[in-house]
């Protein structure tokens, strides 16, 4: 079994919902909690040896680089060493090309029982730490709070369509960060506002 390098808030979060399904009984069949295909579209801007690269609005420019790569599916065995279960997990660390110490940028995203209400993506960019709604996008329901859906939104380097945005405060230290990440299935981020900063996708 793989070990999540994510923060260990998303490795809590993927993990308990797992544990959430309930145990099956001995005389079960295995389960399995597949991503179904809609939910591997959301997988796209996280493929092996990707690259973003950013500007900022005083000319400064960061790559970020994935660096570990994992899509695999993984059981779960019972005492007596059987498969009790099996669960899909895809996830991607990203690596700014200027500090190697700690993952900047986080994606996981686990397979789930459609009765399960917890969001399967978990996603960290910088100072951002949230559940990407794709379940709600899927099935049309209110986004949660501090997201909006932009049909069409234009940066300083392109026009993007269908864009989430999300506002957030996150604590760092003794103090709060606030920001804003502009975000699409098929780019990732496109946009990140933080500290006075405008970053814009190249």
């Amino acid at each position: 079994m793989i070990r999540p390098a994510f923060p260990r808030t998303f490795a809590n979060l993927a993990f308990a919902a797992i544990l959430g399904l309930g145990a099956c009984k001995k005389e079960d069949p295995p389960f399995y909690n597949q991503l179904t295909a809609e939910q591997r579209t959301w997988t796209a801007p996280y493929q092996a040896n990707t690259e973003w690269r950013f500007r900022s609005n005083r000319g400064v420019e960061r790559t970020y680089r994935v660096q570990r790569f994992s899509d695999q599916k993984l059981d779960f065995p019972r005492k007596n060493g059987q498969a009790e279960g099996y669960i899909d997990i895809f996830e991607a660390l990203f690596y700014r090309a200027d500090t190697v110490a700690k993952p900047m940028a986080t994606f996981l995203l686990t397979g789930q029982r459609t009765s399960l209400a917890v969001n399967p993506a978990h996603f960290h960019f910088e100072h951002c730490f949230t559940d990407l709604p794709i379940n709600e996008l899927a099935t049309q329901q209110p986004l949660p709070a501090g997201y909006e859906l932009l049909p069409l939104f234009t940066t300083s380097t392109g026009t993007y369509q269908n864009v989430l945005h999300y506002h957030f405060t996150q604590p760092v230290l003794n103090q709060s960060v606030t920001g804003d990440v502009f975000y699409t299935k098929e780019q990732g981020v496109v946009r990140y506002v933080s500290k006075g900063l405008t970053w814009d996708r190249l």
